[in-house]
């Protein structure tokens, strides 16, 4: 199985409840061997910023604190989810540039002030409309801000509109191929999301997008299982190891101080 998770939540973030003890405590169990806690921070959001009220300097002091109480059983790094607004980019750039974030995942959660199971974004448009919708938000947020270094759930669009389990990648998709490009011409990566697998949506993104993505010379992989409880902490990594090595895929990344490494799989 693969040993590294690095998309996962804790009661700092607004839809989870799990503490970080229990979160490391499942990963020992599962014999990880390095986790990264990755709480909500959405600024501009529709309803308001999604931030807790903890503020940013007592969940990395926190983390702080958990590495040491597991240091020598489980790697736990300090990273976060932005939410991909423009409007939110100083916002996210400032904090990334004041706290020493391990790896910070960037990901699109709403389009045009609305979140994305608002059901008026996806009245009276056609599929390629909505892909074409999202993709462009997402490429326009992208380069707003240098505060990601992989994107999260890259099609989560599938999940709300009307592609149901299908491929949001389309038969044409040029604005899917712009984003890859930016991501792999600045550096940066992609996460294998396996958080959609339990809901019959399958892999984010799918593989269309991810075999695209190898193809034009992407190379950073990491994998999160977007965990918001401790049951949730590496769900379907061993069916997704099989998928990634039938893809030619030989290595996944780890981060450590936002710089990616390879690690053999």
């Amino acid at each position: 199985m693969i040993k590294y998770d690095y998309h996962m939540h804790t009661y700092y973030s607004f839809d989870s409840h799990a503490s970080l003890k229990d979160m490391a405590d499942k990963a020992v169990e599962l014999g990880l061997v390095e986790i990264a806690i990755t709480d909500h921070i959405d600024f501009s959001y529709p309803d308001g910023d999604i931030i807790s009220p903890l503020g940013p300097s007592v969940n990395v002091a926190r983390l702080e604190r958990l590495k040491e109480e597991y240091e020598g059983r489980l790697s736990i790094l300090t990273g976060t989810e932005f939410g991909l607004r423009v409007c939110a980019a100083s916002a996210s750039q400032e904090l990334a540039d004041k706290y020493n974030f391990d790896i910070i995942i960037g990901s699109l959660h709403e389009l045009d002030d609305m979140n994305l199971n608002n059901v008026f974004l996806y009245e009276g448009k056609t599929n390629e409309e909505i892909r074409n919708m999202y993709f462009e938000h997402m490429l326009k947020a992208l380069k707003s801000t240098n505060a990601w270094d992989v994107v999260g759930h890259m099609d989560k669009i599938k999940k709300f509109g009307n592609f149901g389990p299908a491929d949001a990648s389309g038969e044409d998709p040029a604005c899917v191929d712009a984003v890859l490009r930016y991501i792999i011409d600045q550096g940066k990566g992609l996460e294998v999301n396996t958080s959609g697998l339990s809901r019959k949506i399958g892999l984010y993104p799918s593989l269309n997008i991810l075999s695209r993505y190898l193809e034009m010379g992407g190379e950073i992989l990491t994998m999160g299982s977007d965990a918001h409880f401790p049951d949730n902490i590496a769900q379907g990594f061993d069916h997704t190891l099989k998928i990634l090595r039938a893809l030619g895929v030989k290595y996944i990344t780890r981060y450590e101080k936002r710089k990616p490494y390879f690690v053999k799989i």
